[in-house]
């Protein structure tokens, strides 16, 4: 429903010039008039495109991640786990900044008051059913990703989450599935941070240093030297 990519050009501009990479950023189509399944339709389309162009796009289809913020990680982690299942190409990392995936509603951050929060549990809400109207479609694990049935075999994650966020418990909740099943996870979380705060990296020291730790994990991955 919100974003778009102008948003995030900052941060995209960043990684690309600091982890030595390409960087591709989608525009999705957005709620409530293109409600689920559109995004995700938006984001396998853009993966399988991007692989398959890579040759005009002088990019290596050997050694594409994919990551996003907010409703963009929870696309992001549904289409790994499309390219784990041999639906999408293979993809060597995800990167998740406090994803949401479980529209269920029902976890402990969910229950708590976040007055006064740059995102509170009423707004979620109501982005939940502009973007899943129909509650049955909520279970489905493209919807909400903690449902699929295994995340074994996924790539290696790093889920970046904010204490002041009713998502809170989703991140962990995911990072305590791929742990459990043996998929590489690392959950850097920030207690005193907010569901959005990354894109503030030039004033927040918090954010700065949790873009550090995505650059220095894509360069891990990547096998680059950075920018």
């Amino acid at each position: 429903m919100l974003g778009d990519l102008d948003t995030y050009d900052a941060i995209c501009a960043r990684i690309a010039n600091d982890a030595g990479c390409c960087v591709a950023s989608l525009d999705y189509r957005l709620a409530p008039e293109n409600p689920f399944p559109a995004a995700l339709d938006d984001a396998r389309l853009a993966l399988q495109w991007l692989h398959d162009s890579a040759r005009e796009l002088h990019i290596d289809a050997s050694r594409i991640a994919i990551g996003g913020d907010s409703a963009g990680a929870t696309l992001a982690t549904a289409s790994a786990i499309c390219s784990r299942d041999g639906a999408l190409p293979p993809i060597i990392s995800q990167v998740l900044i406090y994803p949401c995936t479980d529209l269920d509603m029902k976890s402990d951050a969910f229950a708590q008051d976040w007055t006064g929060a740059p995102l509170t549990s009423e707004s979620m809400r109501n982005y939940i059913a502009n973007y899943v109207p129909n509650p049955a479609d909520r279970v489905d694990w493209r919807a909400s990703p903690i449902r699929a049935l295994s995340f074994a075999g996924c790539p290696p994650t790093l889920v970046v989450s904010a204490g002041i966020d009713p998502l809170r418990d989703d991140s962990f909740a995911l990072s305590g599935r791929l742990e459990a099943e043996g998929s590489p996870v690392t959950h850097l979380h920030f207690s005193d941070q907010f569901h959005g705060f990354l894109p503030m990296w030039h004033v927040l020291d918090a954010a700065d240093r949790a873009m550090d730790f995505i650059v220095r994990s894509l360069i891990d991955q990547f096998g680059t030297s950075g920018g």
